[in-house]
């Protein structure tokens, strides 16, 4: 009978040991879980802000550039105002291009019209085709579309700088200091934007896999961001301290000796062999 009362009061004890340590691990699990609901709220109220910093500082600044035989892109790199006392202009901002030249290189067209009789030379009529750009939304829509004026041009660098003017507001890519570039390395996590194949802005990320420089300091970035036609004068991105930065312009990847295209090895030229021609542009400005 003893041994009964002995038993029972145990597993009394035991009971009544083990009603408040479940329910401490009750409280447990519910602070677990309000704590990963806390988490997970807080990272969807951020990823929409970072997609949208990604769209304006990237996919926005990006612009088709066409001539009446090609067309690629071009990326936002400067906006002034207009000064003009017009009231229908006031409004107006003017926008700067950056892009290749190869780009645009089609754009005069030499016909051969007939000959000089005296001088036994051809005679040639230039025309000039317009250069359109078009500008874009995030959801694929044309913002503005209008002609651009081609301001400064290297068929050296393969860089050409072009201007429109429009009332529209558009953003402006970054620019980095060239201590940002220098920074660049092997391994680097970025972003190509372009007009693919005529198409509105496409991104597309990859790493940095090479850095290649010449002696005069022209310096290209090869990249797995993959491209294809029209990405050409685009924009190669990359993010510091939490903003992205136009760090290259893609102008082309190679083909295999069998006539494979091979996107995932494209060439950008940095902006360190961009920056002079920039900075002189907008001092001249």
């Amino acid at each position: 009978m003893n041994k009964l009362k002995i038993i029972g009061g145990i597993i009394l004890s035991l009971v009544l040991f083990a009603i408040p340590f479940l329910m401490f691990l009750d409280v447990l699990q519910l602070q677990s879980a309000g704590a990963n609901k806390s988490q997970f709220t807080t990272q969807v109220e951020i990823y929409p802000d970072l997609i949208l910093l990604k769209q304006t500082e990237m996919l926005n600044t990006i612009v088709h550039v066409s001539t009446y035989f090609a067309s690629g892109s071009g990326t936002i790199i400067n906006r002034t105002h207009n000064d003009s006392k017009n009231q229908q202009t006031k409004n107006v901002s003017i926008y700067s291009i950056l892009t290749n030249a190869h780009v645009i290189e089609d754009r005069n067209i030499k016909i051969l019209v007939g000959a000089d009789g005296l001088r036994g030379e051809p005679l040639f009529l230039t025309i000039d085709y317009e250069v359109i750009i078009t500008a874009f939304r995030t959801n694929g829509k044309v913002a503005v579309c209008g002609s651009a004026v081609v301001v400064t041009e290297s068929e050296i660098l393969d860089l050409a700088i072009l201007t429109f003017e429009t009332d529209v507001d558009l953003p402006v890519a970054n620019l980095p200091s060239c201590e940002m570039l220098d920074q660049i390395r092997i391994f680097d996590e970025v972003y190509a934007v372009g007009c693919q194949l005529g198409r509105p802005p496409l991104p597309t990320d990859g790493i940095i896999s090479s850095i290649v420089g010449t002696a005069n300091g022209h310096i290209t970035y090869t990249s797995n961001a993959q491209i294809a036609g029209g990405s050409s004068g685009g924009g190669l991105f990359k993010k510091y301290g939490g903003h992205y930065y136009l760090i290259g312009v893609p102008f082309s990847a190679p083909f295999a000796r069998n006539g494979q295209f091979l996107p995932h090895l494209a060439s950008a030229i940095s902006l360190v062999s961009a920056n002079e021609m920039i900075k002189q542009y907008i001092e001249e400005k």
